[in-house]
């Protein structure tokens, strides 16, 4: 199956040691259904993923710039719901990159991209029978970090 484009949450809670942040962080996003088997389709079936990620960051500063750029590993959980069907919890990473901007001593505007993968899933549906998913995919993220 391929879903169709949707919004990504993210919330996460760190620490950072000079050019480094360690970060917990919970995720969710929805995408309907727009393909099975390559064939366009018209549903309302869709697939929430919710994640429980530690991520690893690495901060590059640019001297005498607030823009900083940074790399981001993470390892974690991802529960996937495809509609009608129980959900199932599964090994995920994910890899990005990105660029931040401080816009006050303490709050920095982040703009970033983050290549997600989850262990592949086989699911059950009383319609479909059982169908296997791979869940990966890109996200474009903007956001804001508060340093205390």
């Amino acid at each position: 199956m391929e879903y169709k484009s949707g919004i990504p949450l993210n919330l996460a809670v760190g620490v950072k040691s000079d050019d480094y942040r360690v970060e917990g962080a919970i995720g969710y996003q929805s995408h309907t259904v727009d393909k099975m088997a390559g064939t366009a389709v018209t549903t309302d079936d869709s697939v929430a993923l919710l994640s429980f990620m530690a991520n690893g960051d690495r901060d590059f500063s640019i001297k005498n710039s607030k823009v900083s750029l940074y790399l981001i590993a993470g390892i974690g959980l991802m529960s996937v719901k495809p509609t009608d069907v129980d959900a199932t919890t599964g090994f995920a990473w994910q890899i990005g990159t990105g660029v931040g901007i401080k816009a006050s001593e303490r709050i920095t505007v982040d703009f970033g991209y983050r290549y997600f993968n989850a262990a592949n899933y086989t699911v059950n549906n009383a319609t479909t029978g059982s169908v296997d998913l791979n869940v990966a995919g890109s996200n474009l993220l903007a956001g804001v970090r508060y340093g205390f």
